[in-house]
C-alpha cells in the first residue's frame, strides 16, 4: 500500500507540509512496517512525457520503521501521538 502523507501529490519542496495521520494509525493498528519512500520528478508529468521518456522519475527507499519505532512506549496512542509518528516518518522522507 502506498500512501502520500499529505493526502495527494505535491511539489517536491512542499512534501510533508500538510501530513495527515492515516499512515501512523494504520501502522499502530496493524503493526505493519512503514517504508519511507521519496518519489521525485513526477509532479505534473504528463502521460506523453512518461511514454516518450522526456522526463525521469527517481524512487528512493528509506529504512523501514516499525510501530515500536513510531510509538515508543505507547500502548494506546492519542491523536497527538499518531501525528508525531507521521512527523517522524515524514522527517525520514525529507532526508532521502
Amino acid at each position: 500500500l502506498c500512501m502520500f502523507p499529505d493526502g495527494k501529490q505535491l511539489p517536491e519542496n512542499e512534501v510533508g507540509t500538510r501530513a495527515h495521520g492515516g499512515v501512523g494509525y494504520l501502522s499502530w493498528r496493524t503493526g505493519a512496517l512503514v517504508v519511507p519512500m521519496r518519489i521525485t520528478g513526477i509532479y505534473h508529468m504528463s502521460l506523453w512525457e512518461f511514454l516518450t521518456r522526456k522526463r525521469t522519475a527517481k524512487v528512493v527507499f528509506g529504512k523501514p520503521l516499525n510501530s515500536s519505532d513510531l510509538f515508543p512506549g505507547v500502548s494506546q496512542p492519542s491523536l497527538e501521538d499518531i501525528k508525531a509518528a507521521v512527523e517522524k516518518a515524514v522527517a525520514s522522507i525529507k532526508t532521502l
